[in-house]
């Protein structure tokens, strides 16, 4: 997105030389134009010059017609490459235009790129966080786990033993391994 941004602010300085370029054309138009109109006044002050002279300024008034038909096509000829440099600056400008209008989106582009990248690394940091804990939260259930099969052990055990106590009711047992009364004669089993 950056290498576009650069593009698009590239365009606009060619824009912005054509446009300048388009301005030197047309100030050397004009001065081809005053040329023109200086060079069709020569050739009228001349053709009055050769009628004046009569018959022998007779070729040099076909001279005087044939620049004075020059000077008109220089004219005609400004005049159209003027129109020509009219349109090309609207266009430039129109696409000025237009390059300010992408310049904005890129900006804008690039700036949503670096908030989407920060929001992924925070979502990076958060997703390590949730890792820790969700570790951190395995490593209880599997405490939990092992300290509920110890406690199911320990009520098997138990339940054995008072099953076991229970077969031997009269001899006065308490706990399998432990002090027993029978009779009066206390002993370890």
């Amino acid at each position: 997105m950056d290498a576009i941004h650069q593009s698009i602010l590239k365009s606009g300085e060619i824009i912005h030389q054509l446009d300048g370029r388009s301005k030197q054309i047309e100030q050397i138009l004009s001065v081809i134009t005053q040329i023109a109109d200086q060079t069709n006044l020569l050739a009228l002050n001349a053709a009055i010059e050769a009628a004046r002279a009569g018959e022998q300024g007779k070729g040099f008034a076909v001279v005087a017609d044939e620049v004075r038909k020059l000077a008109e096509e220089s004219q005609q000829s400004a005049g159209q490459i003027s129109k020509l440099i009219i349109e090309i600056q609207k266009d430039m400008n129109r696409s000025a235009r237009s390059v300010e209008h992408v310049k904005t989106e890129a900006a804008e582009g690039v700036t949503m790129i670096q908030h989407t990248r920060d929001a992924f690394k925070e979502i990076a940091a958060a997703t390590g966080e949730i890792s820790a804990e969700i570790s951190d939260l395995s490593a209880s259930v599997t405490n939990i786990s092992a300290s509920a099969h110890q406690i199911n052990d320990s009520f098997a055990a138990n339940t054995a033993d008072i099953k076991e106590s229970t077969k031997y009711p009269a001899s006065g047992c308490i706990n399998r391994g432990a002090i027993c009364c029978n009779g009066g004669d206390y002993r370890s089993f």
